[in-house]
C-alpha cells in the first residue's frame, strides 16, 4: 500500500486454504492515500478480501436467461446444493446438437 511519500503500509496473515510459501500479492497505490491510518486501513481491508474463502460453481443451463453481474439461485441435489445464491462471474452462449441454446455458467459465493 503506497500513499503520498513517506506513506506506505503492509498487512500479511497466513491461510490454512494456501500452502506455506505461497501468497497472494496486492499493490495499491494513490495519491489521495494521505495519511498513514488510511494505508494501514486500506492494506487490512484488501486483506481480508484476498483472503476471503471463495467458494465456484460451474454449471451448464439449457435456456434461460442470464446475465453477467446477475445473482443466481441454485438447486441441484446430486452436488448437494440447495437454494444457495452465487455471483455470474462468467458466462457462454452456445448451441449444442443435443439441447439447442446451452449456457455455462460460473458463479462465486
Amino acid at each position: 500500500m503506497f500513499g503520498r511519500p513517506p506513506i506506505k503500509a503492509e498487512a500479511s496473515a497466513s491461510s490454512p486454504y494456501v500452502p506455506a510459501g505461497f501468497y497472494k500479492t496486492a499493490i495499491i497505490s494513490h495519491e489521495m492515500i494521505d495519511t498513514q491510518q488510511m494505508a494501514q486501513d486500506t492494506a487490512d481491508l484488501n486483506l481480508t478480501k484476498l483472503n476471503r474463502l471463495t467458494e465456484i460453481v460451474r454449471a451448464k443451463v439449457l435456456g434461460g436467461e442470464v446475465h453477467i453481474r446477475d445473482t443466481v439461485r441454485i438447486t441441484e441435489g446430486f452436488s448437494g446444493l440447495s437454494n444457495e445464491d452465487f455471483f455470474v462471474r462468467s458466462l457462454t452462449h452456445s448451441f449444442d446438437t443435443e439441447g439447442g441454446y446451452v449456457m455455462q455458467i460460473t458463479g462465486v459465493k
